[in-house]
């Protein structure tokens, strides 16, 4: 949902960056760091090429970089570019399927059990597998009141339980039928394998593990 959005956001920033960019007669410097980034070339005609580097512009500085902890603007439109969610969002505001992360679902007749068949090529950002666990691990730490994420907590309450019949199956089901189910249940994700292995790290020190002093606060593996 937010990946559409932020495109939105992206293509105003970069127009007003590019502006900016004009009135202070910067536009030569640029150029040359635009597009160029090591072993890219920028192309003559001006077309699209791949790598390089984008420069966006923000209002204000993100507060944090992990999902479970976004509450400003910012933060969601950086997020909005580190991780892929289940169901993204049409131009008239319809879902539908984001394919990097999801291959299908199916909604049962009550409404109230969303399956989400995951691809199985999505990989987080360290070649790591994007699993059903990591999804729900994520609603697990998000609903553990140490963890303080009290604004997406608030957001998941109508969530019954979380399931991952196997690797590539996520199974949400709400507590009752409502109309926003659709969006409630394409919970995020988390890569659990990293937090698994920071809190071993930090634990053989002997000091307690804490989510919300993790070095993926401020940088992240996206997915």
């Amino acid at each position: 949902m937010w990946k559409k959005i932020s495109t939105v956001l992206f293509l105003l920033a970069t127009v007003s960056f590019t502006g900016n960019c004009s009135r202070g007669g910067k536009v030569e410097k640029a150029q040359e760091t635009a597009g160029t980034g090591e072993g890219y070339a920028a192309s003559e005609e001006g077309e699209p090429v791949d790598g390089g580097w984008v420069f966006r512009r923000l209002a204000g500085e993100p507060n944090t970089l992990n999902p479970i902890y976004f509450s400003s603007t910012y933060d969601m439109q950086v997020g909005a570019l580190l991780f892929d969610g289940l169901i993204d969002i049409t131009i008239d505001l319809q879902p539908t399927i984001n394919h990097a992360a999801c291959d299908s679902y199916t909604i049962s007749d009550d409404y109230r059990v969303f399956t989400y068949y995951l691809n199985p090529k999505a990989k987080w950002h360290d070649g790591h597998p994007v699993t059903s666990e990591d999804y729900k691990f994520y609603y697990d730490v998000a609903m553990d009141p140490k963890n303080r994420a009290v604004t997406l907590r608030a957001s998941m309450l109508e969530i019954e339980s979380v399931e991952t019949p196997s690797d590539y199956v996520l199974k949400v089901t709400m507590k009752k039928p409502i109309a926003t189910g659709i969006w409630k249940s394409s919970i995020g994700a988390l890569p659990k394998h990293y937090f698994d292995a920071e809190r071993a790290e930090v634990e053989a020190r002997g000091e307690k593990y804490e989510i919300r002093n993790s070095k993926f606060n401020r940088n992240p593996i996206g997915n």
